[in-house]
């Protein structure tokens, strides 16, 4: 088995990338040296505190795509019943009920008052005994983008 996975291997179009080759060397190792003199310095500032905003900011984005995903299935799964005549929804009630869980300063609406306080929050939890919150939030920030 090995020696298939090794003989495979050795046929592979992909095994030419990792053979030396000094004009790609070359090539490779100047656009790492761009590459450093441009991220360096914003990732000397960021350090530790960067790098966990950065990778709470991925893993946020990753759940919040899956949460959206389960979230379109499981309205095409209740609209298709409602269509059936399996269940009825009301959506006003649910638009409704959706408003008053996010209303935060209690005035009727959900608008971007609440959305900001909803976000500060989430915000300071997460940062919260972090070493540099300014850096938690520029990694955060650059991860979310």
């Amino acid at each position: 088995m090995l020696v298939l996975i090794l003989g495979l291997a050795r046929a592979s179009p992909a095994l030419a990338l990792f053979k030396k080759n000094k004009q790609k060397a070359d090539t490779i190792d100047e656009y790492s040296s761009r590459l450093v003199k441009l991220y360096w310095p914003i990732m000397a500032n960021l350090g530790f505190s960067g790098a966990v905003g950065l990778a709470t900011g991925l893993a946020l984005r990753a759940v919040g795509q899956a949460v959206a995903i389960a979230l379109g299935i499981l309205f095409i799964i209740i609209q298709g019943g409602a269509y059936l005549g399996f269940v009825e929804v009301k959506w006003a009630t649910v638009h409704r009920e959706v408003i008053r869980r996010l209303d935060i300063n209690r005035d009727g609406t959900f608008d971007a008052t609440d959305f900001k306080s909803l976000l500060a929050s989430s915000l300071a939890i997460l940062s919260q005994g972090v070493p540099s919150v300014g850096g938690f939030l520029a990694g955060f920030a650059l991860a979310v983008k």
